[in-house]
Parts: C-alpha cells; structure tokens; sequence
C-alpha cells in the first residue's frame, strides 16, 4: 500500500501591493572654487599642490549603494573619476559629509575660465545613473 502526502496553501489575500518605484534624481551642486585642499593630484596621484577643485554634492539616493563618482568638463576634455583609472580619468577625491552629501576634490589640468559648465554623474549599486551641472569660477592649475 502506497500513501503520497500532499499539502496545498492558497491564500486569498496577495497582502500589500507592489509598486514601481519612481527614482527622482534629487542631486544639487554647489560650486565651491579653489578653496586650498591638495587631495588629488595629476592621473590617479594624490596631491601635492593646493590647487583642487572642490565641489559639494547634495541628495545623493539612500536606498542603493553609490559606486561611482565622475565629473566631466565637457569643454575641454577633463574627466576625473573614482574609482580611478589612469587611461581613461585622473583622480576624483571623495569625501563623504553625511549619507546625502559629499565633498568632490579634483585637480584642474587647464586655465578654466568663469562659467566652465562641469557636470557630475553619480552611479548607483542598481544601476541608475543620477547627473547635475555646475557652473564654476575661474581655475587655475
């Protein structure tokens, strides 16, 4: 004699509902100037010179991971980018303030006039890719 045992749970109530989440890009930058920091130098070198560029990074996503930074100037071909890669970008310093802010410190490689339009791309662990435009004073290398 042969007995198959057999257990079966239906429930009628699928409980909460899930929906998309729609992702807003919240990122704003503020454009602090050579302000005397010596973080990143030339490539993927630290630095040496007083010279960097600092830019803070505001409403950076909570709810996945960043693992990139890269800040680009359009203009003239800067790129500069954690994780480094001396091929392709130079070093971007990061600084993290708090879970939603942090500090951006990269050397100039060029005299960049007032207005120079830098634009910064963040991008997270699920793959969105958040990007604001800054626009800068004066740099001097």
């Amino acid at each position: 004699m042969l007995v198959l045992g057999c257990s079966l749970t239906v429930s009628l109530d699928p409980g909460p509902t899930a929906r998309p989440v729609a992702v807003v890009n919240r990122l704003r930058a503020t454009f602090v100037g050579q302000d005397g920091r010596s973080d990143a130098g030339r490539l993927c070198a630290t630095g040496v010179a007083a010279d960097n560029v600092h830019i803070r990074l505001a409403g950076l996503r909570t709810e996945a991971e960043v693992v990139s930074y890269r800040v680009d100037d359009w203009a003239a071909g800067g790129v500069w980018a954690t994780p480094c890669d001396p091929v392709s970008n130079w070093l971007l310093h990061v600084e993290p303030i708090s879970d939603t802010e942090v500090d951006l410190y990269f050397k100039p490689f060029r005299d960049a006039p007032a207005n120079t339009e830098y634009t910064v791309a963040v991008q997270y662990s699920d793959g969105q890719t958040h990007k604001v435009s800054v626009l800068g004073t004066r740099v001097r290398p």
